[in-house]
């Protein structure tokens, strides 16, 4: 048995090292990439949708006789000529034979393993183990997380020889049993020889396929178990996959918070059942309640599923209304107990507050977003959002390679769809409102302020209609610097459902010398049976002319003389045709710090 390195093509291909750098620059540490792409693809393979799944690392350290056993059986004397072209790490296991090999094995239960014929390319072992960047499980309607057939890259990547095996007991393309068994090496393009070589190789059987080529299959049935013994293997009964990473350098401890940190949300709803085991043969179990800069995040979780009550000022829940015929999800969100610590989460989980985690159905937090500047005065807190599964696949299509985050710009989305890019706008924009919005609930009382300020707050709000009702107005001619001209809301039928569109014009009305600064916002309501709705508004796209300047979140400043006027056009999204709604335009003065 001996490793079979890829000849190029004569018209060039992807080299093996692609493989393995496609989350470069991911920003997350490799244990924690780990934790989140395999569990991702276990989870896809699960036997049924929505089913625990059962997956387990093992690390084991072989030295001294043991290693050369290992390495005999696995020939990695067939690597040796060729490590200087290779790309590996400097320290690498075919530089340095006398020290310690550290093995990793990730194995995983209640899953249908690496099913279908392993000599066609349709076959799911091929797929991990061939393929590079495909898209099946992106088109797929199921709620797999998954979608670019880059998993393969995690498991490669964290192998200081770029190497792994796959083993897997599953059934073949006829439904009958079976077990596989194939290594893979993710290397440098490298010339040997004379000859040219993409950097991949693979550990199995040859043959020539007439008129077509070489073809590289797995080896299968008693042969693939006595060699999976050989390699160290322990899988217990059943149906399912374990992966075999060679010369890693991941530690037990990072793999417990790479879990912990990214599956709290599956392993809370006990579909996930995890374990690291030491190469001492200890077991270590994540328990991400017991982390405290998690436990906030777990107990946001269960109010967006509704699970506990809202407490105002403390803890919130919200359903967002519908997006056309498409249900959004649901939103929780906490305060963080800083009294006893001014950084409650400590120096290395800092970032996490005043974040919101995402998640859909796989049940893994895609991202711990902010796309807001928190603000000072308000108390520290965490969010949750739950996607429906309405827009499950739309969001996995906005995801990149790492999964890591939902893009409206991800041009997978417009081939579906052209509307797909408009409901991940839509959702991240409700996303943000609504934590900010809670924030604000949550805030202390304001401090006095001074009183020449508020007096003039107050009269604005009189000047636009949003002061206290049945006000005498101001005597005399109207005294506000500023007058307001609204256009619209004029109303659309777009599909099933409308759009409001219009725009908001100030101009000064010389009652000041000189130019008048403001602010506004604007935020279109659903108007219910007896007031106007403050939760949740139908989300605007907001257009300024030159005058206007974003100086926060949904919040536009502008300046204006007796020759200028200022006007922000908007647009809605498409909602519900049987809601009425308004418009609602907030007018501020400048602060005597902010001019």
């Amino acid at each position: 048995m001996n490793w079979h390195y890829e000849e190029a093509p004569l018209n060039g291909g992807a080299p093996g090292d692609a493989f393995k750098s496609s989350f470069n620059g991911a920003g997350k540490k490799p244990a924690a990439i780990l934790a989140r792409e395999a569990i991702q693809n276990s989870v896809d393979a699960a036997l049924q949708a929505n089913a625990p799944v059962t997956i387990d690392f093992q690390f084991k350290t072989l030295a001294d006789g043991e290693r050369i056993q290992f390495a005999e059986t696995m020939a990695l004397s067939d690597m040796e000529s060729r490590e200087p072209s290779l790309g590996l790490h400097k320290k690498n296991a075919i530089k340095d034979q006398k020290s310690p090999l550290q093995l990793l094995y990730i194995h995983d239960y209640d899953t249908s393993g690496l099913k279908g014929d392993p000599t066609s390319p349709s076959s799911n072992l091929r797929k991990l183990l061939m393929d590079l960047g495909g898209s099946d499980k992106a088109h797929d309607s199921s709620g797999t997380g998954g979608s670019y057939g880059f998993g393969k890259a995690v498991y490669s990547s964290n192998s200081r020889i770029g190497t792994i095996f796959a083993f897997s007991r599953t059934v073949d393309g006829n439904g009958n049993p079976i077990s596989v068994l194939m290594g893979c090496a993710y290397q440098a393009s490298h010339d040997f020889n004379g000859n040219s070589y993409t950097g991949r190789a693979w550990f199995g059987v040859q043959h020539n396929v007439p008129e077509k080529g070489v073809r590289y299959d797995p080896f299968q049935g008693e042969e693939a178990e006595k060699l999976a013994r050989a390699l160290g293997f322990e899988r217990e009964d059943g149906s399912g996959t374990s992966i075999l990473l060679i010369d890693t350098d991941l530690r037990p401890d990072d793999l417990i918070a790479g879990i912990e940190d990214w599956w709290w949300p599956r392993i809370d709803a006990r579909l996930l059942y995890s374990k690291v085991i030491d190469d001492a043969d200890d077991e270590h179990f994540p328990r991400p309640k017991k982390r405290k800069h998690l436990k906030p995040f777990v107990e946001s979780f269960d109010m967006a599923k509704g699970v506990t009550p809202t407490i105002p000022g403390k803890q919130a829940q919200k359903t967002f209304n519908r997006l056309d015929s498409l249900q959004i999800g649901s939103f929780g969100s906490v305060v963080v107990d800083d009294s006893q610590d001014e950084n409650p989460f400590g120096e290395e989980y800092e970032e996490l507050l005043d974040t919101v985690a995402l998640i859909r159905s796989p049940l893994m937090v895609v991202d711990y977003y902010r796309k807001w500047r928190p603000t000072a005065s308000a108390p520290p807190a965490v969010g949750c959002f739950l996607a429906a599964n309405d827009i499950d696949r739309i969001l996995k299509l906005s995801e990149p390679p790492a999964h890591d985050k939902w893009d409206p710009s991800a041009g997978r989305l417009t081939v579906v769809d052209e509307e797909y890019p408009n409901v991940v706008q839509s959702t991240l924009q409700r996303i943000k409102k609504s934590f900010r919005d809670f924030q604000a609930s949550a805030k202390p009382p304001a401090p006095p302020r001074p009183k020449r300020l508020a007096k003039l707050e107050r009269e604005l709000a009189t000047w636009f209609g949003a002061g206290p009702k049945n006000q005498t107005p101001p005597p005399g001619p109207n005294p506000a610097p500023i007058s307001l001209r609204l256009d619209g809301p004029h109303l659309e039928k777009v599909k099933d459902g409308l759009r409001a569109r219009g725009y908001v014009e100030v101009r000064a009305n010389g009652q000041m010398e000189g130019s008048v600064p403001f602010r506004i916002g604007l935020t279109l309501q659903v108007a219910e049976e007896d007031s106007v709705s403050q939760n949740d508004p139908i989300p605007l796209t907001l257009t300024p002319d030159l005058n206007f300047k974003e100086i926060d979140d949904d919040l536009w400043a502008a300046t204006v003389d007796d020759q200028t006027v200022a006007q922000l056009e908007y647009v809605s999204e498409i909602y519900d045709p049987d809601w009425t709604v308004q418009l609602m335009p907030e007018v501020l003065p400048f602060t005597e710090e902010e001019q």
